[in-house]
Protein backbone atom coordinates (compact mmCIF):
# COMPACT_ATOMS: atom_id res chain seq x y z
CA UNK A 1 0.00 0.00 0.00
CA UNK A 2 1.69 3.30 -1.27
CA UNK A 3 -0.35 5.53 0.98
CA UNK A 4 0.61 3.72 4.20
CA UNK A 5 4.06 3.48 2.84
CA UNK A 6 4.71 7.23 2.15
CA UNK A 7 2.78 8.31 5.72
CA UNK A 8 4.82 5.63 7.90
CA UNK A 9 7.92 7.78 6.34
CA UNK A 10 6.49 10.97 6.61
CA UNK A 11 5.55 10.07 10.41
CA UNK A 12 9.25 8.22 10.63
CA UNK A 13 10.90 11.95 9.28
CA UNK A 14 8.40 13.76 11.95
CA UNK A 15 9.50 11.58 14.90
CA UNK A 16 13.02 11.74 14.63
CA UNK A 17 12.97 15.60 13.95
CA UNK A 18 11.26 15.65 17.10
CA UNK A 19 13.76 13.43 19.05
CA UNK A 20 10.77 10.53 19.54
CA UNK A 21 10.69 7.03 19.38
CA UNK A 22 10.47 5.12 16.13
CA UNK A 23 6.93 4.46 15.19
CA UNK A 24 5.19 6.95 17.68
CA UNK A 25 2.89 7.70 14.74
CA UNK A 26 -1.02 7.71 15.62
Amino acid sequence: MAADDWLMSLGFAIDEANGLPRYQIG
